[in-house]
């Protein structure tokens, strides 16, 4: 019952990527359970009324408003985006509360005014000015509509503004509401010409460039990005926010040998020693460093400082403590502050770090270039707070 009412206004081969996510909802919906939830919480999706866009990454979106079950009004927006690498779903509720609600707003009063063409509008409604694919996707649903307001319950109508959504309506964060995975990519067996996963680049941002890494290192690298997106809510930001900006990983040799891996800000390159040094914490740290400069100098370089070092290491041992992993380099204390050491991580993983004192991070962070003394040429810094893990952990909801 459920399932027919889930596809009951879907028609085969009008899209080809609305063909592929029915047939994956078809076939994982025994495993993940999506279709009688999505049903019972929303209602009846309107496939008549979806369109796919393909963004210049390759990356494909299929929106589908949710009509209620007892009323000519939307409850919901279905959103499938497809990588080469994964399909997943997100649910956007018409009347939940995100950051981006008035952007929501306009988009679910745009979809009912075109829907519902009987409903009378109280308020507000809109009007469409014309259709286009933008080059992103997911919430661009047309290039520009009018919005128009009525004083007399829907006596007489009077245009407000024209709002055009080709760069309003895309990408909006992924935190909010979450994403579920269901599935491989698409195009199925979509292959890669020397980016990260299989994109194809093009313009706007893209998968890292890879160079001079082989198959081993390519899996490590492939094990090494999954297993950050998937335990630790912290590091999965720092990937979403620095992996498609524009990041190339390479291989060079020429690193020192207690260098495993560098981050080079200038050029926005990861580079490692050899591809058998690729690991998680390793890429972590260094597009830990990557995200330092957006945080920091908003996009732009930022010298290589010991606070920089610290916030950064700092980072890494929180993400290896949520592992129960030891540090990355606080065996160099005694045991004693060792011990010490792991059970500020503790506390900061239970706290978040807005509680840390100025006094307890200097101690630290002294401690950590005694230890680190191939970082002691640097210079100092002045970021002296956590201000860049502060700000992934209000993403993650880690601070109390």
């Amino acid at each position: 019952m459920a399932r027919n009412l889930f596809f009951k206004h879907y028609t085969s081969n009008t899209d080809a990527f609305m063909d592929y996510v029915v047939k994956l909802v078809k076939t994982k919906d025994d495993s993940l359970n999506l279709i009688l939830p999505l049903v019972q919480n929303y209602g009846i999706p309107l496939w008549q009324y979806s369109k796919s866009i393909k963004s210049t990454r390759n990356v494909y979106s299929l929106t589908i408003p949710v009509k209620a079950f007892d009323q000519d009004s939307l409850t919901s927006l279905l959103i499938f985006t497809s990588t080469p690498r994964d399909t997943k779903i997100r649910v956007f509720e018409k009347r939940a509360k995100y950051p981006y609600s008035d952007k929501l707003k306009d988009i679910f009063l745009h979809y009912e005014s075109t829907i519902f063409k009987g409903f009378k509008f109280a308020t507000r409604k809109t009007v469409p000015v014309h259709e286009g694919n933008s080059t992103k996707c997911v919430m661009a649903i047309t290039t520009c509509f009018e919005v128009y307001t009525s004083l007399d319950l829907g006596a007489t109508w009077s245009y407000s503004y024209t709002s055009c959504g080709g760069t309003t309506y895309v990408w909006i964060d992924e935190s909010d509401p979450p994403s579920t995975p269901i599935g491989g990519g698409y195009p199925e067996g979509g292959g890669g010409d020397g980016t990260f996963g299989g994109d194809g680049g093009g313009s706007g941002n893209s998968e890292p460039t890879v160079e001079g890494i082989d198959q081993r290192g390519y899996d490590r690298l492939t094990t090494a990005k999954n297993t950050l997106e998937t335990v630790y809510c912290p590091s999965k930001k720092i990937l979403e926010s620095e992996w498609n900006n524009y990041l190339t990983i390479q291989i060079n040799s020429n690193l020192a040998v207690d260098n495993p891996a560098a981050f080079n800000s200038n050029t926005n390159t990861i580079q490692f020693r050899n591809s058998f040094l690729i690991n998680d914490s390793r890429l972590l740290h260094e597009t830990f460093h990557a995200f330092q400069d957006t945080y920091w100098g908003g996009g732009n370089p930022t010298p290589p400082t010991q606070m920089a070092e610290f916030e950064t290491f700092l980072f890494v041992d929180l993400y290896r403590h949520f592992n129960n992993q030891g540090s990355m380099w606080a065996s160099g204390l005694s045991d004693t502050l060792e011990s010490q050491y792991l059970n500020w991580l503790e506390s900061i993983e239970q706290n978040g770090v807005t509680n840390i004192t100025t006094a307890e991070y200097s101690t630290w962070f002294n401690r950590f270039i005694s230890v680190m003394t191939n970082y002691s040429n640097l210079p100092i810094g002045s970021h002296t707070s956590p201000s860049a893990i502060n700000s992934v952990f209000e993403l993650c909801h880690y601070n109390n």
